[in-house]
């Protein structure tokens, strides 16, 4: 009678324990799958930085016909295409339960967004100023820059909700 008690106690702690080894095992796997995809988002996400900071090196973006505007809307456009595709996560991830893990980028995606947003807020309050950093901060500090403040008082917190 002891031994089947026994034999009965030590069973299911046995194949916990095989499954929980191979559990982390495969836990670990999946996180450094999630790294490399998270590094290959990421990468992916600042290539038109590293783009636009080759043509400035290159002396390219002189050729243009404007160079700030062009800085500009550059910056301004990946920040919506980079908004749009992380607001569209959560609609896709329905269609499918495969699509489920779409979901960890979405928090990326949204930072990085926020990083180009700011970069063409700083390109138009900086650059179309010609550099002249005391106007700017007399205008900032006296609120005289209207909707630019406004919409920015706006979209700053939605970097921590997300």
């Amino acid at each position: 009678m002891a031994t089947a008690t026994r034999w009965r106690v030590c069973i299911p702690a046995w194949i916990e324990e095989i499954s929980l080894s191979e559990r982390d095992r495969l836990a670990g796997y999946a996180y450094a799958m999630d790294s490399l995809r998270q590094g290959a988002g990421a990468s992916l996400c600042l290539l038109p930085f590293l783009w636009m900071m080759q043509q400035f090196r290159s002396g390219a973006l002189g050729l243009e016909a404007d160079p700030v505007n062009w800085i500009t809307h550059f910056t301004g456009n990946w920040a919506v295409w980079i908004l749009l595709a992380s607001l569209s996560i959560t609609p896709v991830r329905r269609l499918h339960p495969m699509l489920g893990n779409l979901i960890r980028f979405r928090r990326m995606l949204g930072l990085y967004a926020f990083f180009y947003a700011t970069l063409h807020l700083a390109t138009y309050v900086f650059l179309f100023s010609g550099y002249d950093l005391p106007t700017v901060l007399a205008s900032v500090k006296a609120g005289h820059l209207g909707m630019i403040v406004d919409e920015w008082k706006v979209v700053w917190p939605t970097i921590w909700v997300t």
